[in-house]
C-alpha cells in the first residue's frame, strides 16, 4: 500500500465521516457544550444580579427607616414651632396688656403728682 492509497482511503473516510451520523452528533455535542457554558455564565450573572438586587432592597429598607425617622422628627419640630408661635402671640398679648396698664398707671401717677403739687401750693 502506497502513500497515495493511504491518502485516498483517508480522504474517502473523511468524506464518509462528514456525511455520517457520528459527525452530526459531534457537531450537535459541540453546540450543546457551547450553550451549556453560556448557560453556566448566565447563571453566575443571575446569581450576582439577585445578590445585588437584595443588597439594594436592604439599602432601600434602611433609607426608608431613615426617612420615617426624619419625618417623625420633622413633625415634632413642627409641633414645637406651632407651640412657640402660640407662646409668642400670648406674650405679645400680655405685653400689650401690660403696656396699657403701664400707661394707665403713668397717667394716674401724673394726675396724682399734679394734684399733690396743687394741694401743696394751696396749703401754703
Amino acid at each position: 500500500m502506497t502513500d497515495k492509497d493511504v491518502a485516498a482511503c483517508y480522504d474517502m473516510f473523511l468524506k464518509e465521516f462528514e456525511h455520517s451520523v457520528v459527525h452530526d452528533l459531534f457537531k450537535e455535542m459541540s453546540k450543546f457544550i457551547v450553550v451549556s457554558r453560556q448557560a453556566m455564565e448566565m447563571n453566575k450573572t443571575r446569581i450576582l444580579l439577585e445578590t445585588r438586587i437584595q443588597e439594594v432592597k436592604d439599602d432601600c429598607k434602611g433609607w426608608a427607616k431613615v426617612a420615617a425617622k426624619a419625618t417623625k422628627e420633622a413633625k415634632v419640630l413642627q409641633n414645637l414651632i406651632e407651640e412657640l408661635k402660640a407662646d409668642i402671640v400670648e406674650k405679645d398679648s400680655r405685653l400689650d396688656h401690660l403696656q396699657k396698664r403701664n400707661d394707665e398707671l403713668s397717667t394716674l401717677l401724673k394726675n396724682a403728682k399734679e394734684d399733690t403739687v396743687v394741694e401743696f401750693r394751696a396749703s401754703k
